[in-house]
């Protein structure tokens, strides 16, 4: 019986073709900080939206910038902190509400923020990028909306 084999050609040719094909894979499964960061913090923000409602608390957002941190104070005045997180060191993000940068805000059971009024926006953009990715939140229904860098509307939760 003959056995027909690669030959060294072959064999090369199919390496170098493999080889080729990982890095394209790759680079196209690489995430982007800024989009990560931004679906990071409007998840965070529905999820602290939700738990407001569930414990029915207040529950106090601090953001400065670099770290996440959502808590309640329960029945006995003790500060439970539920969610925190640090965003990625490849983005630079604020947290505005009518202009301001801000550090803290609250969402109430009933899902207004800080008693309503206009919402939140969060911006995050890679530090040699100024065109800011954002999403606010709505200061009623709590809802989050995201933009692009041109403040097109892309996707609505």
């Amino acid at each position: 019986m003959r056995q027909n084999s690669f030959s060294l050609m072959e064999l090369i040719a199919v390496i170098a073709v493999t080889s080729f094909l990982l890095v394209m894979t790759i680079n196209v499964m690489k995430t982007d900080p800024t989009r990560a960061n931004i679906s990071r913090l409007g998840g965070a923000c529905q999820f602290s939206s939700a738990k407001a409602a569930k414990e029915r608390k207040n529950v106090l957002i601090e953001f400065d910038g670099v770290s996440f941190k959502a808590s309640y104070i329960n029945g006995s005045g003790v500060k439970t902190v539920f969610k925190e997180f640090i965003i990625s060191g490849k983005v630079e993000a604020k947290m505005e509400k009518d202009g301001n940068t801000i550090t803290s805000y609250s969402v109430t059971p009933q899902g207004t923020i800080g008693g309503g009024g206009s919402g939140l926006v969060f911006k995050v953009h890679k530090p040699d990028d100024l065109k800011a990715q954002f999403f606010t939140v709505n200061g009623f229904t709590s809802r989050v909306f995201y933009y692009d860098n041109n403040g097109d509307e892309i996707t609505t939760w």
